[in-house]
């Protein structure tokens, strides 16, 4: 199996649960399993729409779950988009999504998510929220540049300190408002049923003992299976029989418990999944490195010390790397591309945000010069040598690609003549790349009221899903309409409401 690179070592701590002799009895109208991004709005949403006691269990030290690192989402038709003149693009990103995913997600459940984008944003901003808008994006995107205090960080391409967290910390502080109650290190193990099928409650663990919760009606919002290797060789077989190296952006806590307690009682999975692969990347490490490794003007090289693709690919280097030994390169350029790649951030407007992180690139380098990660010599040779492909071959590759330099034609891979750029001057740089992956989505298949289906097609009366472990709005082509964190918000505003109204029917 594949060894996989994580952000754990900065973001997540495991918790080990061991065997309770004492039980607790609770009772509540809504128990969500699950503190992250889809959680804490489905819990402050419910209690909005009626739920009188909500409960919600997370198996971490802290609520925030993925939606803690991710950076941004979309809106249509919000009031601040409408405020500035912009027309509803609803219709426009609702059938765009489909298009591209050739309809082969639920057209119903996209429909009310991406119709319900704009009230989300509304509703966050009534609570205290900012964004700003970035209507450039082929969706209209809700952002926010500068990382927000008091968090702090190296890489602009996660957080926390922006949308994700800001939103996480606006309904953790409506919690004690609302009368919310948040069980951290507290781990859903097993849904509770009725002789009818229906979802009656969840047993839970604590570090202390064991919690038996009656609720009305239970919210799964729990995460992917992104850290579950067993699932994913089920899932997406194709991508994880792979041997070699695979970075992991999702935290460690998404190992898939959702699905394997709804499977427990009957709830259908494996339609309309999808993951978001790439490479190469150079996470969970420096970004300036990671961006100097896909720009461009870099040459990659396998472990073989040729070339095998068009770097202009940038992420989509996913599939070519994966037939590569050890499905890794290295990205090779010098001192003198190093340079260059700076000041072309720094003229680049797009990049405006992101260029102080890139001006630490030569001391970034330097840090990361350690065998591993980033390997920098005086000559190809010693490179070579360094990172443990035959010398000859990769001279005879860089003095090729330096022949296309010149001529201003790459013969081999017709790259775009205005990146091709000499490799001649130390000092030389070899920068790991590996394939990655951000999370998972899909597993329990839902309906547009984000109701867990049965193997039988029918529902699980009492059980919702929502975030990535739910599945109906994405597949394996990820729409630009169908972004992730929005996602996450989006189904757990909805959730909220469906849940609460469920649980005053049974009331």
């Amino acid at each position: 199996m594949s060894k996989l690179e994580s952000l754990d070592n900065q973001f997540y701590e495991e918790v080990n649960f061991g065997e309770k002799t004492e039980i607790e009895w609770r009772d509540c109208d809504v128990v969500i399993i699950g503190g992250g991004g889809s959680g804490t709005v489905a819990a402050v949403r419910a209690v909005e729409c009626g739920a009188r006691k909500v409960i919600v269990l997370e198996k971490t030290g802290r609520a925030g779950g993925n939606a803690w690192m991710a950076v941004g989402m979309f809106a249509t038709n919000a009031k601040m988009q409408r405020e500035a003149g912009l027309e509803d693009r609803s219709d426009e990103v609702f059938k765009s999504s489909m298009d591209f995913m050739e309809w082969a997600a639920d057209p119903k459940i996209v429909r009310r998510y991406i119709n319900n984008s704009g009230t989300l944003v509304d509703w966050l901003v009534a609570k205290g929220m900012t964004f700003k808008m970035d209507n450039n994006h082929p969706t209209p995107m809700m952002l926010m540049p500068k990382r927000q205090s008091p968090h702090n960080g190296k890489d602009p391409s996660h957080g926390p300190g922006f949308v994700g967290s800001s939103v996480v910390e606006t309904m953790v502080k409506e919690f004690d408002k609302l009368g919310i109650e948040l069980l951290l290190k507290t781990k859903a193990n097993r849904l509770l049923t009725d002789d009818a099928g229906n979802v009656t409650g969840v047993v839970a663990t604590s570090l202390e003992k064991e919690i038996h919760i009656k609720a009305k009606a239970v919210v799964i919002a729990s995460g992917g299976f992104g850290a579950n290797k067993e699932m994913l060789k089920e899932f997406f077989p194709e991508f994880f029989n792979i041997d070699g190296d695979v970075a992991r952006l999702c935290l460690g806590h998404s190992t898939g418990d959702g699905i394997t307690m709804a499977r427990a009682i009957g709830a259908q999975t494996g339609e309309y999944n999808g993951i978001q692969l790439g490479g190469p990347c150079h996470h969970p490490w420096a970004f300036s490195v990671h961006n100097s490794l896909i720009r461009p003007e870099s040459i990659w090289i396998n472990k073989n010390g040729e070339r095998f693709v068009d770097e202009t690919v940038s992420f989509r280097g996913f599939y070519a790397m994966g037939k590569q030994p050890g499905t890794i390169v290295y990205g090779i350029y010098d001192g003198v591309t190093r340079d260059y790649i700076i000041e072309k951030f720094k003229e680049d407007p797009r990049s405006k945000h992101e260029i102080e992180y890139m001006l630490s690139l030569k001391e970034d380098l330097e840090q990361e010069n350690d065998g591993r990660r980033v390997f920098i010599a005086d000559t190809l040779e010693e490179l070579a040598a360094a990172i443990g492909v035959n010398a000859k071959t990769l001279t005879a590759t860089v003095e090729r690609y330096n022949s296309f330099c010149e001529t201003g034609y790459d013969a081999d891979f017709i790259k775009n003549k205005e990146f091709l750029r000499p490799i001649v001057k130390a000092p030389f740089y070899a920068v790991l790349g590996q394939r990655f992956y951000d999370t998972t989505h899909g597993g329990l298949k839902i309906n547009e009221r984000l109701e867990v289906i049965n193997t039988n097609g029918n529902v699980i009366r009492g059980l919702y899903a929502v975030g990535d472990l739910a599945s109906g709005w994405i597949t394996q082509n990820y729409a630009p309409g169908a972004a992730s964190l929005s996602w996450c918000f989006n189904s757990g505003y909805m959730v909220g409401e469906e849940a609460a109204k469920y649980a005053q029917m049974k009331a």
